[in-house]
């Protein structure tokens, strides 16, 4: 269940096989490869849905490279709110002991690689493979030889992954728990069962300031690093060797230079912007190992940003400001957002924006570049000098002794970039590629932070030298273990998120090793095969958990146009492309739900209707589409139906049976859904039909049939929007509890389980109310639009399969083709 924090009591008692601290990548992974195991798993989230509402709370001070005020994100889905998408492993050397530069890591290449090798594309992480192979269809545009370097590919998710938006839809049942706006102070320390420590719950403060604490077996902390640290030290964690904070490391980056092509390259060239299978990537260069080697250098890497954009600093600053002045409006807090406003005035910073825009524009019609800048990301030697602590005189206004972090670029971490372009400028200028000119101060342009944070909780055999094991045990702590980047010896170049994902699956497979595909369920009768074709939002949000909640379904494959997985309640379904699908799967199955963008509606259709399809049920997701060839290719299926749950709301029984005479939806629902609702409020029963309609996109007014109006008001917003019915009598119904006629939920425990308008109630089965998931005392009809469209879509499927019509394709194209 997705739960805030502050519906949970104070001194309430709420224990956990596992509690995972941080949603972000690293948290997120372990939480759902351990979906199925039977633990009862709680993930605990200081943000909430919004990035940056409790952002406030990472205030730090730093010394040397200044850590970005905006390179940590409280939200759930953690530092993924900001990712731009880059993705590679580390080298292998990365992971070598090297004399004098580090240790190296205390597990191999493959010990380290090998679960996202196996599992990694559920998370949109390609196996290590797809980073040796050329790029597809680029022939002509590999790299030559380049003496003394190697290049080194990165992939770059599009779009890229946001870890909160694609994956809470996991969290529907009891027990598989998130609680954000959940700020964790301290880990509370108690008597184990060894001469170790053994933490006994997470004691963490709401929004609300009220104070809750978690109880478990095991945690895992999974935030970032600096926070991760500061968690650990705040709550006096044996450190009996000093190492926890030490080690601390960054990617400094910065532009050091620019190369002059000898002839213009092309977009399609590897040094840029490539196409690659679900991917985009670049080509960028190292040192060979060889020269690391015998020269003791690190392992920094240049990349080429063909580009006229150039830097607009006061662009940069204009942005930042927005940024936390539209924050502050969210939070409400309208003084804070006052001492923003005059740096909304800030001229030089609006003409420079308009600059930037137009060259990025020209940048992307641009063919060929004779040019472009030199990017590096450094490696930093872990060193003692650069560490984390806590300030116990400052503190956060929860009280909470705020971070410390002091790091910095040496001789050595420069002497190895300096090296690198050296060596790049002499093997370009051999190939006859170009010629390239670095500026003299490397040392000033590469101390910015990148927002890699790593290390200060480093993986070791030995607690002298490091703080967790090779399972990521804190060494003095029995059930306490940590993910994400302060576990790296070394930090390496690549962007960290792969290698975090990676050891995250590792986390997972030790905490329970036998991991089960599925849960256990009792045997079921099953009647009817569905199969699935798309594995996007709305197949992983509803589709799948409302296929789930019907016994008598089974679901026999999820099809989609790339490698993917969806996690539904029962099971992990692991998808294949459609053109394997069968002639003997289609046979077998009695219902196909197609949830496809309009685009490719066509293609599939063709696709499935190579064999015959009359006994099948065909349920389309909105917003219908109209043409010739799908007009011919629905009639080829015993039925289709347009998958418009919001005309089965599971509220709508509830209400009285005098007639709707008037809908008014402020921002309470989407266009043609808005529509379909109207109709079904209006005609009770029977769908009404569409009169005339007046007005357009956001302010739409529907005449029906029989007198009755709906006024439709957008942009939709299911926090604040409202709906009211107008009865024939006059009276009027509200989504409002707190209205003299509200229709109103009623809940029992954490569940919806009916509702009720006036004397009249209507009640949820179980498996309804349990794809509600959580639902709170101040949750209304409209703030919980889109769970109660869930149970709508439930209802729908059900209908199909008895052979009813609940929406014609024929009223949602009416609907989807209004002058919205």
């Amino acid at each position: 269940m997705i739960i805030p924090a502050t519906d949970i009591q104070p001194g309430s008692s709420e224990a956990y096989d596992l509690c995972i601290i941080g949603s972000g990548p690293a948290g997120m992974t372990i939480a759902l490869e351990l979906k199925y195991s039977g633990l009862r798993i709680c993930v605990l989230e200081s943000g909430s849905e919004a990035a940056g509402e409790r952002d406030d709370l990472g205030a730090i001070r730093s010394e040397g490279i200044e850590v970005r005020s905006d390179s940590r994100v409280r939200s759930i889905g953690g530092s993924s709110q900001t990712w731009s998408g880059f993705i590679a492993p580390l080298d292998e050397i990365d992971l070598k002991d090297r004399p004098g530069l580090h240790p190296g890591w205390p597990i191999s290449h493959d010990e380290l690689y090998s679960g996202s090798d196996e599992v990694g594309y559920r998370y949109k992480i390609p196996s290590r493979n797809r980073f040796g192979e050329p790029w597809s269809n680029n022939v002509e545009h590999h790299l030559p030889a380049l003496p003394g370097v190697h290049g080194k590919i990165f992939k770059t998710q599009e779009p890229v992954t946001r870890f909160g938006r694609r994956y809470t839809h996991a969290f529907l049942s009891e027990g598989f728990d998130l609680v954000y706006g959940a700020t964790v102070t301290s880990l509370e320390l108690g008597p184990g069962q060894s001469e170790l420590a053994h933490v006994v719950g997470a004691n963490c403060a709401t929004d609300s300031g009220t104070k809750i604490r978690i109880q478990a077996k095991r945690f895992v902390l999974a935030t970032s690093a600096i926070e991760a640290i500061r968690i650990l030290k705040n709550s006096g964690i044996p450190d009996n060797f000093g190492r926890l904070g030490r080690g601390f490391m960054n990617h400094p980056k910065g532009y050091i230079g620019r190369v002059t092509f000898n002839e213009p390259l092309p977009k399609s060239h590897d040094f840029f912007k490539v196409s690659d299978r679900g991917y985009t990537g670049y080509v960028g260069l190292r040192l060979s190992d060889e020269v690391q080697e015998n020269e003791g250098l690190l392992n920094p890497y240049l990349r080429f940003e063909p580009s006229s954009i150039g830097t607009y600093p006061e662009a940069k600053q204009l942005s930042q400001t927005l940024r936390a002045f539209t924050a502050s409006l969210r939070k409400r807090q309208f003084a804070a957002a006052g001492k923003h406003v005059a740096g909304l005035a800030n001229l030089p910073g609006i003409l420079q924006t308009v600059q930037r825009i137009a060259a990025r524009l020209l940048s992307k019609r641009q063919k060929t570049f004779k040019w472009a800048r030199v990017r590096c990301f450094m490696e930093m030697r872990p060193s003692d000098a650069s560490y984390v602590t806590v300030l116990p005189e400052v503190a956060d206004q929860l009280g909470t002794p705020i971070a410390f972090v002091k790091h910095d670029i040496t001789d050595e971490d420069v002497r190895a970039v300096a090296r690198l372009a050296e060596q790049a400028r002499v093997a370009l200028q051999a190939a006859g590629i170009g010629e390239l000119t670095v500026e003299p101060d490397l040392a000033g342009l590469l101390r910015n932070d990148a927002s890699h944070h790593l290390g200060g909780a480093a993986m070791g055999h030995d607690p002298q030298t490091s703080v967790v094991d090779t399972n990521l045990r804190v060494h003095s702590v029995d059930n306490l273990f940590l993910a994400g980047g302060m576990v790296f010896p070394t930090g390496g170049s690549a962007n960290p998120t792969m290698t975090v994902i990676a050891l995250s699956i590792r986390l997972a497979r030790h905490l329970v090793p036998d991991m089960p595909r599925g849960k256990v369920v009792a045997a079921r009768d099953r009647t009817d095969h569905a199969i699935v074709i798309g594995a996007g939002r709305r197949v992983r949000e509803d589709v799948i958990p409302a296929l789930e909640a019907i016994e008598s379904i089974e679901i026999d494959k999820v099809y989609s146009t790339g490698l993917n997985a969806v996690f539904g309640e029962l099971e992990c379904y692991e998808t294949a492309s459609l053109e394997s699908l069968t002639a003997d799967q289609l046979q077998q199955a009695t219902l196909i739900y197609i949830a496809v963008p309009p685009a490719q509606l066509e293609r599939v259709l063709a696709q499935v209707t190579k064999s015959s399809v009359r006994h099948i049920a065909l349920i389309i997701d909105t917003p219908a589409v109209d043409t010739p060839r799908i007009k011919s290719e629905l009639a080829k299926f015993r039925q289709a139906v347009l998958g418009e749950d919001s005309v089965l709301l599971p509220w709508i029984d509830a209400l009285p049976s005098e007639p709707v005479r008037a809908v008014r939806m402020q921002r309470s629902g989407y266009r043609y859904h808005a529509a379909a609702l109207a109709r079904a409020l209006v005609g009770r029963g029977e769908l009404a039909k569409i009169k005339a309609t007046s007005g357009k996109r956001d302010n739409m007014t529907i005449a029906f049939a029989d007198t009755a109006t709906a006024t439709i008001i957008g942009p939709r917003n299911y926090r604040t929007g409202t709906l009211e019915l107008e009865l024939n009598g006059g009276k009027v119904l509200s989504s409002e509890l707190a209205a003299e006629n509200p229709i109103r939920p009623l809940i029992s425990g954490r569940l919806c389980v009916g509702f009720r308008c006036g004397s009249k109630e209507v009640h949820l089965t179980e498996q309804e109310s349990a794809l509600l998931g959580y639902f709170g005392a101040q949750d209304t009809v409209v703030t919980r639009m889109l769970d109660l469209k869930r149970v709508g879509l439930k209802r729908l499927i059900e209908a199909t399969i008895r052979g009813e019509t609940p929406y014609s394709h024929e009223f949602g194209l009416e609907d989807a083709t209004m002058k919205w």
